[in-house]
């Protein structure tokens, strides 16, 4: 990195890829890295043992097989001191990688400035900004005792949101690409295979949605838009990968939750109308629906 005065802490989750080694011989060559490692369980977990050892004032997270460029630090750096920001993100490049090509998608964003918590939010579960932590540079204050929920495999970076909003006062969005989200073709952005950690996406929505029940308004009706969106999406995932027989128990209950608030769903004026009509279509019979 362009920004020097850094503290580079590394995580081995219980790595089985000789990862283990070639971490400790960058801690052996550079003093700035700290080398944790611990049996595996999972990035929530990983990240947590992070924070209870990071010393610096300000935190920004990567994955492990991302990268990102060398002035990322620098100039999020620059630009949460220059708005007085607790939180300052860039967007990110999907970097995927079909065999052993590249390639590379360029989305666009203008630079936008919250200091308003509930349009923040808003924002944020309508997927109109980067909800990941990865791409952002906190003021470590903002962590304070919140932790990553280590219950959940999938969507734990929506549920941080909730509790750190509480203590973000100004965030900015920078009309910028400094990291790199690499995809495998494996993963399940693809559909390929079916991972049970998605089941863990209707959870937390299902938590989000009901925390937000008390706020009211738009916030409220986003954090219902969130929830039965991603029943909709469970289900089309389901049978995507043709898996919807061993796990049909599990859309039962999916199209039982939509059934049961059909009304209220097309009642909310955040839901688009063709989520509205697979929610009809769910709700009267899963096989129409699939066809």
């Amino acid at each position: 990195q362009t920004y020097q005065n850094l503290e580079i802490i590394l995580v081995d989750d219980g790595s089985t890829d000789g990862s283990r080694e070639i971490c400790d011989a960058y801690a052996f060559r550079d003093r700035r890295i700290m080398v944790l490692h611990q049996d595996n369980a999972g990035v929530s977990a990983a990240r947590n043992r992070a924070l209870d050892r990071c010393h610096g004032e300000y935190l920004t997270f990567v994955d492990a097989d991302d990268y990102i460029e060398k002035d990322l630090v620098e100039v999020l750096l620059h630009n949460l001191l220059a708005f007085k920001a607790d939180v300052v993100s860039c967007y990110s490049n999907r970097i995927y990688l079909l065999g052993d090509v590249p390639i590379d998608e360029f989305p666009y964003h203008d630079r936008i400035v919250y200091e308003n918590k509930e349009e923040l939010l808003s924002d944020l579960f309508r997927d109109k900004l980067p909800v990941e932590v990865w791409g952002k540079l906190f003021k470590r204050t903002v962590f304070r005792q919140q932790r990553f929920n280590t219950n959940f495999k999938c969507a734990e970076d929506v549920l941080l949101w909730e509790n750190l909003s509480k203590n973000i006062h100004k965030a900015v969005f920078l009309h910028l690409r400094k990291y790199k989200y690499v995809i495998h073709g494996g993963s399940l952005f693809f559909f390929k295979d079916f991972n049970e950690a998605a089941f863990d996406d209707v959870r937390v929505m299902k938590k989000i949605s009901r925390d937000l029940q008390n706020s009211g308004g738009k916030l409220q009706q986003i954090g219902d838009m969130r929830y039965y969106d991603s029943l909709i999406i469970l289900l089309k995932r389901l049978q995507k990968c043709g898996v919807t027989a061993k796990y049909a128990a599990q859309a039962r209950i999916c199209q039982k939750e939509i059934k049961d608030n059909i009304f209220r769903l097309l009642r909310n004026p955040v839901i688009n109308w063709r989520k509205k009509v697979s929610a009809v279509f769910i709700s009267l019979n899963l096989r129409a629906y699939y066809f």
